[in-house]
């Protein structure tokens, strides 16, 4: 059963690594839009320095990934590591990929739940990409009335605002605020399930 949980785990990293990956290279990057977080920002400075997106996420991850450590023990440092390795080699070698559409609203809509999709899988795994998935869960850890979406969209809103100055361009932080809403709604329903529940009240003699 264990070595069963381990592979199914592994099994949503990969995939959910991937469907970041190319949600970043199919969608995102060609029109500047920047999906906040790690990769957002290494998004800016790929086009300020000409650096590598998958390099750029790997070197921010570094302390990150020393604070997750320390807050969540070997086993889930082990697992963020692999996804945040993982991430910055299918993101350098999937950079072929043609980008599916240059009408930045679908861009920002598809690739925005390409990526929930894949971040709730990363998750479901037990691990995270790093980056502000990590200062997410770091805040989580000791704010339990907070959830995943909403701490990513708030530090991921920060992104969004320094991508905006950095570019000059309004409208490529309007539609990246778009994303990042679609990929937290979508993380959100995928992680923790529709946020409603049922009562039953039964009045009878």
């Amino acid at each position: 059963k264990r070595l069963k949980r381990i592979a199914v785990n592994l099994f949503y990293v990969v995939v959910g690594v991937i469907l970041i990956a190319l949600s970043i290279n199919m969608f995102f990057l060609k029109v500047k839009i920047t999906p906040g977080g790690v990769s957002g920002l290494a998004t800016v400075i790929y086009y300020l320095t000409n650096i590598s997106v998958g390099t750029v996420v790997f070197a921010i991850n570094i302390p990150l990934f020393i604070a997750g450590f320390f807050a969540f023990g070997k086993r889930y440092s082990a697992k963020t590591l692999f996804a945040t390795l993982l991430l910055s080699v299918v993101l350098d070698t999937t950079t072929f990929l043609p980008q599916v559409t240059d009408d930045m609203l679908l861009a920002s809509i598809f690739g925005g739940l390409l990526m929930g999709a894949g971040m709730a899988l990363v998750f479901k795994g037990g691990a995270t990409t790093g980056g502000t998935d990590v200062a997410a869960k770091l805040v989580i850890k000791y704010f339990p009335r907070f959830n995943i979406a909403e701490q990513l969209f708030f530090i991921d809103g920060l992104v969004v605002i320094t991508a905006m100055i950095a570019f000059r361009n309004f409208d490529i932080g309007f539609y990246s605020i778009i994303t990042i809403w679609i990929s937290a709604k979508v993380t959100d329903l995928l992680f923790e399930g529709v946020g409603f529940a049922k009562a039953i009240f039964i009045i009878s003699d």
